[in-house]
């Protein structure tokens, strides 16, 4: 059955997608001194870095940002539906037609899914945008900005302040919150 088969590629594409980002959460372990459990949201933050899932978003966007703007070869821009006309003035420029789908897997597809993405997330955009200012755009959406060391340059003082900062560090109210001894 193609549901059953689709459901299980699904299902082995997303075990995957894990495995490769609990990589990134274990080097930010290892990066910060932190110890397993912390919040994966808060290393991140401390890092300044993003998720990978929004790293594939993001690429997904500049891509179509590529495609959309005659960058790339122009049998890519064949394929993207012409804009919607907008006789509204209070709807959202710069948006295209969703591509008709039957199956998750094709939803997924690049551009069913770009579309979507492209239609939720972009607003307002102007015509003449670059491709660098885009780029800066979301990147100030997604990429949380680094917190400062203060200048410190000792590698346990590093630890014990990104330990207390992700809120999982020796002190007893930390231990108690995530239920250690």
């Amino acid at each position: 059955d193609l549901d059953d088969t689709e459901r299980i590629e699904n299902e082995i594409l997303r075990q995957l997608m894990t495995k490769i980002e609990s990589v990134q959460y274990q080097a930010a372990l290892a990066i910060t001194g932190t110890w397993q459990g912390t919040s994966r949201i808060k290393i991140y933050k401390e890092l300044g870095l993003e998720s990978l899932s929004d790293r594939r978003f993001a690429n997904r966007l500049f891509m179509f940002f590529k495609i959309r703007n005659n960058i790339t070869p122009v049998y890519l821009s064949e394929k993207i539906p012409r804009l919607l006309i907008q006789d509204d003035p209070n709807a959202i420029p710069n948006t295209f037609p969703d591509i008709e789908t039957r199956t998750v897997r094709y939803k997924n597809t690049f551009f069913p899914n770009a579309i979507s993405i492209w239609n939720n997330t972009i607003v307002n955009i102007q015509e003449d945008i670059t491709l660098q200012k885009f780029k800066s755009r979301i990147f100030s959406i997604i990429r949380p900005i680094a917190k400062s060391i203060y200048g410190i340059h000792d590698p346990i003082g590093i630890h014990y302040l990104y330990q207390l900062r992700t809120g999982l560090s020796p002190l007893r109210n930390h231990k108690f919150h995530h239920k250690f001894g």
